[in-house]
C-alpha cells in the first residue's frame, strides 16, 4: 500500500571549476584548532558527540512519542510488533526510515527535541552566538530485522558544494536510543573535512555527482581513496540516548541502517547563525 521512496541515480553536477562562491563571515571558525574545548575535536576530527544534550531519561520519552508518531498513521504499525515492520504499515521513507515528508519537522516532537536548552547551547558554542535559525530537515525511525530494505549499500557524500570555501555548516542529530556498532546509524570519515578544500583545488570542481541541492556531493570509491591515503578513517558514530552528534558538513559521511536488535530513532537539523541569512 505504502512503498518506501526509490533511491535514483545521482546525477551529475555540472559545476565549472573556476565557480567558487565567496566565503561568508563565518568561514574560518573551523580551519584551525584554538577554542580550548569539544571544538578543537570538531575541526580536526570533523564529527564531535555532546554527551547528554538531553537528559537520557527524557531522551527516552522522545523515541517513544517517536512510535506513537509512527502508529497514528493508522496504516498498521505497532511498535513491539515485527509483523508491522513493513513498508505497507509504515509511512512513506526513504534508505530503511528516513522520514523526509508530511511536515514532520514541525511535528510538536521534533520542535520539542529541537528546542531543549542542551541542544541549543551547543549550537550557540558552535557559532558564538544564541541568535540562531533552524532548518527542518526530518527523522529517522529505523527499525531491526527488516526484511523488505533494499540494501542500497553505502551513498558517501557532503552536504556542502565544491564551489564553497571554508567551513558553512554543522549538521546535527539527536539520538534517541542507544546506538551501538550494530544499530545502524552514522558513518563519518574521520579528518575529511580539513582535506575537502585541498581535495577540489587538486582534482577540480566539475563533475561530481549530486543530487537536489548542490550542496550535496557524492564520492566515488577512488575519490575516497585520496582521503584515506592522508589517513582519514572510515568510523560509526555510536551514542546514547540524548546525544548530539555534531559533524562539519565537509566531513564525508552516510547512514546505515540497523543489523542488531534495536530500533534506531533521531531526528536531524541544521542550525545556522542568523546572520548567515543577512
Amino acid at each position: 500500500m505504502v512503498a518506501s521512496v526509490a533511491v535514483t541515480k545521482p546525477r551529475e553536477l555540472q559545476v565549472q571549476d573556476e565557480v567558487v562562491f565567496p566565503p561568508f563571515k563565518f568561514a574560518h571558525l573551523f580551519s584551525q584548532q584554538c577554542h580550548a574545548d569539544w571544538r578543537d575535536a570538531l575541526t580536526s576530527e570533523g564529527y564531535y558527540v555532546v554527551k547528554e544534550a538531553i537528559p537520557t531519561k527524557e531522551a527516552l520519552i522522545y523515541r517513544d512519542r517517536a512510535h506513537a508518531y509512527q502508529e497514528d498513521f493508522g496504516l498498521g504499525y505497532k511498535w513491539g510488533d515485527e509483523l508491522t515492520y513493513k513498508n505497507e504499515c509504515l509511512p512513506v521513507h526513504m534508505k530503511g526510515g528516513m522520514i523526509h515528508g508530511y511536515g514532520i519537522g514541525h511535528e510538536q516532537w521534533v520542535w520539542d527535541v529541537r528546542t531543549e536548552p542542551g541542544v541549543i547551547d551547543a549550537f550557540a558554542k558552535v557559532w558564538g552566538t544564541d541568535q540562531l535559525v533552524t532548518s527542518f530537515d526530518g527523522a529517522s525511525i529505523m527499525l531491526p530485522h527488516r526484511s523488505d530494505v533494499p540494501d542500497v549499500g553505502a551513498w558517501e557524500h557532503t552536504d556542502q558544494s565544491p564551489s564553497r570555501r571554508g567551513f558553512y555548516c554543522v549538521q546535527g542529530l539527536v539520538n534517541l536510543n542507544e546506538n551501538g556498532p550494530d544499530d545502524g546509524g552514522l558513518m563519518v570519515l574521520r579528518g575529511s573535512s580539513q582535506l575537502f578544500e585541498q581535495f577540489f583545488d587538486e582534482h577540480g570542481r566539475g563533475g561530481h555527482k549530486s543530487w537536489g541541492p548542490a550542496d550535496w556531493c557524492g564520492f566515488s570509491l577512488e575519490q575516497q581513496e585520496w582521503f584515506l591515503n592522508r589517513g582519514c578513517e572510515w568510523i560509526k558514530v555510536c551514542a546514547g540516548p540524548g546525544d548530539l552528534i555534531l559533524w562539519d558538513s565537509r566531513t564525508m559521511h552516510y547512514n546505515v541502517t540497523p543489523s542488531g536488535n534495536r530500533d534506531r530513532v533521531c531526528t536531524c537539523q541544521l542550525t545556522p547563525a542568523s546572520d548567515i541569512l543577512h
